[in-house]
């Protein structure tokens, strides 16, 4: 058997035996899984140990492979998340830089808060063949200065790219201890920088790369020979028993980090992450898509389409998208030059009337003297006809009238 976290490459447990979930048949050493077992009186052994072990995902109850929240992948080993019910690979969460553990000592509920979320779906992942599922999850850079490769983490490992130096600063003595659940693989030496990291093709050693590749495809022939029969495996009376003695262990101790290790987010503000970004949503596109008729060649077309009409700026490039973006550009610049001529000759003719209206009020006095005249002139003519009962209209007083107009 070979360990879907280590490939058996650890020399720290490169001897020890590879135990098997009770109920997938998900193999993994005891060390870089870090398991913990329960006694039980009724104890009859197991296909690796003398006790029934479940993985997490089996644990809770899953009847198949969760989706991991950072690659599209489904082989390998699971962690459940700290809140919010999703599931992580142990190993994504072990390479991927922001990720963190409620519980460290079991390498337990894994947290993504800290990282930002425009994370998910950002850079590419070099190695995946589908367009789509190359955006989902996190693609973790190059560990090489100033190398543009992104790869998801289990892409790296199929590939042989993973690099684990954790073992090159930790303690000889620790090898030896009796506590087969020690967590070696964060005893590194706090100094070292990134001793669990990944490097593109381009950077990686030529032998250990193919080495570990090898290596990896007997892996993942294992892991296609569990998944045939991972429906198939049904828990006695007794295994059943243990599974929710364990199930309610490691709620307990999941209970106990709460507010501890283990919180909700305190600020208010949602952090919104898109569909596509997500693998269990994007496998949920492709079924629905199939229902409507539509093949998956067509559905991906359509998908990663981008209108170049819609983009506020795209730099040049040989694609049909700066092509519709270039003509776009070129139909509406003479639209909106139109468009501004007209406002601006718009606005003139405004800025002209209110420089007359500021011209009236800055002389107010000025035309009530001109209308006072005028009434004196009126006064004056039909007082002349005979009208001789019409009062002689009042003077105008200077003061009297600024203090009106103001």
């Amino acid at each position: 058997l070979i360990c879907t976290l280590c490939l058996n490459q650890r020399a720290v447990v490169r001897n020890d035996e590879v135990i098997q979930c009770d109920k997938c048949g998900v193999a993994v050493h005891e060390n870089c899984y870090i398991t913990e077992n329960i006694g039980d009186a009724e104890s009859d052994g197991s296909s690796s140990s003398t006790e029934p072990w479940f993985c997490e995902a089996c644990l809770y109850g899953l009847k198949e492979p969760p989706y991991c929240e950072l690659c599209p992948n489904r082989f390998g080993a699971f962690k459940k998340a700290d809140i919010g019910g999703g599931w992580v690979h142990l190993l994504c969460a072990l390479y991927t830089p922001g990720i963190t553990f409620g519980d460290v000592e079991r390498l337990s509920a894994v947290s993504w808060q800290e990282q930002d979320y425009k994370l998910f779906g950002k850079r590419a992942c070099v190695a995946c063949s589908d367009q789509l599922l190359a955006r989902t999850g996190i693609a973790v850079p190059c560990d090489a200065a100033l190398c543009k490769n992104h790869l998801h983490v289990t892409c790296a490992q199929r590939l042989g790219l993973l690099i684990d130096n954790t073992e090159k600063s930790v303690d000889p003595n620790l090898s030896n201890s009796t506590n087969t659940n020690n967590n070696t693989l964060a005893a590194y030496d706090v100094e070292t920088v990134d001793p669990l990291y990944l490097t593109c093709k381009r950077h990686a050693n030529e032998n250990l790369m193919k080495q570990r590749k090898a290596v990896c495809e007997l892996m993942y022939k294992q892991e296609e020979a569990r998944m045939l029969g991972i429906r198939r495996r049904v828990l006695n009376e007794r295994e059943e028993r243990k599974r929710i003695q364990m199930l309610e262990r490691h709620k307990k101790a999941m209970k106990d980090l709460e507010g501890i290790t283990i919180a909700w987010p305190e600020h208010d503000n949602k952090r919104p992450r898109l569909f596509h970004t997500s693998a269990q949503y994007l496998e949920l596109f492709f079924e629905k898509a199939k229902s409507s008729g539509i093949s998956r060649q067509k559905f991906l077309e359509n998908f990663i389409k981008v209108d170049g009409a819609q983009l506020p700026y795209l730099p040049p490039g040989f694609s049909s998208e700066f092509i519709q973006y270039f003509n776009h550009r070129k139909n509406v610049i003479p639209e909106e030059t139109e468009k501004l001529e007209k406002l601006k000759r718009e606005n003139e003719k405004l800025r002209t009337e209110q420089k007359k209206l500021q011209e009236l009020l800055q002389n107010p006095v000025a035309t009530f003297f001109d209308d006072s005249k005028v009434l004196q002139e009126w006064y004056e003519t039909l007082h002349a006809l005979g009208l001789r009962k019409l009062e002689k209209p009042s003077p105008p007083v200077e003061n009297k009238t600024k203090y009106f107009f103001n």
